[in-house]
C-alpha cells in the first residue's frame, strides 16, 4: 500500500496546518485527548485556557460548561478551533503578551513544546503557562514521550525508528515524524525537536512550577500494530502556589 507523502516545510503549522488537521490521528483521538480531557474535566475550572490549541479538537471533548479560551500563533489553526467551538469561546488570543495573569484554572498544552526550537522560546512559553495560571491553578503539559522516540507506535513513527542515529542527550535536536491516516491512505512528516524528560521537568520547576502527577500513556490498542511496551506521550500535571 502506497501512501501520499506530504513533505512540510519548517513553518508549516503557521502556513499549512490544515494538512495536519486533515487527518485522523488515532493516537490523539483515543488515547491523548481523552486523557487530558479527564483531567481538565475533573478539575472543573471555572477558567481554562488551551496554550497552542491547534484546531481545537481537544478542547471541543470538554465539559460544555467550562468556559473556554485559546492561544495559538497559527492563524489557519485559530480559524478552525474558532468554528469548531464557536460560542464556546470567551477568549481568543493571537500574542503571548496578551495573555491575562493570574487567570486560568487549568492551563493545557498539548504537543506544543515538541514544536519549539531553542530553549530562549521554550523557557518563554513555560513562563507564559505559569504567568496565566491563577494561585493553586493546575497546568497539564502533554508531549511525546522523549525516552522512546526510536520506536514505532500506532500512527506514527519518528526518523530515529529507521536509521537516523538516537542522541537522547542532544537538547533541541530536530527530527521528522510521520503521521499515517490508514482510513485515507496519506501521511504527513513534519519536524518536531527533541528535548529530554529532565530538561522539560527541570525547566517547569525553574520556572515556578509543582509538579503534582506525571502520566505515562499506552498506545492505541485499537490499532493491530499498537506498540505493547513503550508509551507514545506522557503528561505532566503541576500547580501554581
Amino acid at each position: 500500500m502506497v501512501l501520499k507523502k506530504l513533505e512540510m516545510e519548517k513553518d508549516f503549522w503557521i502556513n499549512n496546518s490544515t494538512d495536519y488537521t486533515e487527518l485522523l490521528h488515532t493516537s490523539l483521538k483515543n488515547v491523548l485527548h481523552p486523557m487530558t480531557v479527564k483531567i481538565i474535566n475533573d478539575t472543573k475550572p471555572k477558567k481554562y485556557l488551551d496554550y497552542g490549541c491547534g484546531d481545537g479538537r481537544m478542547t471541543e471533548m470538554i465539559d460544555k460548561e467550562i468556559p473556554i479560551s485559546l492561544f495559538d500563533i497559527s492563524e489557519e489553526m485559530l480559524e478552525q478551533a474558532e468554528k469548531r467551538l464557536g460560542n464556546r469561546i470567551e477568549s481568543v488570543y493571537r500574542n503571548i503578551n496578551d495573555i491575562p495573569s493570574n487567570t486560568f484554572d487549568v492551563v493545557v498544552s498539548s504537543l506544543v513544546f515538541v514544536c519549539i526550537d531553542n530553549d530562549k522560546d521554550f523557557t518563554t512559553a513555560m513562563q507564559a503557562i505559569l504567568n496565566a495560571l491563577a494561585i493553586n491553578g493546575k497546568a497539564v503539559i502533554a508531549l511525546t514521550h522523549p525516552c522512546f522516540r526510536q520506536y514505532s507506535y500506532s500512527d506514527y513513527f519518528t526518523a530515529y525508528t529507521n536509521d537516523k542515529p538516537f542522541d537522547y542527550h542532544k537538547e533541541g535536536e530536530p527530527f521528522e515524524v510521520t503521521i499515517h491516516d490508514e482510513t485515507k491512505k496519506l501521511s504527513v512528516t513534519f519536524t518536531d525537536y527533541h528535548w529530554t524528560l529532565s530538561y522539560t521537568i527541570n525547566k517547569m520547576i525553574q520556572t515556578g512550577l509543582n509538579i503534582e502527577n506525571i502520566i505515562e500513556t499506552e498506545d492505541d490498542k485499537s490499532v493491530s500494530g499498537f506498540n505493547k511496551q513503550f508509551p507514545p506521550f506522557i503528561i505532566l500535571i503541576a500547580n501554581k502556589k
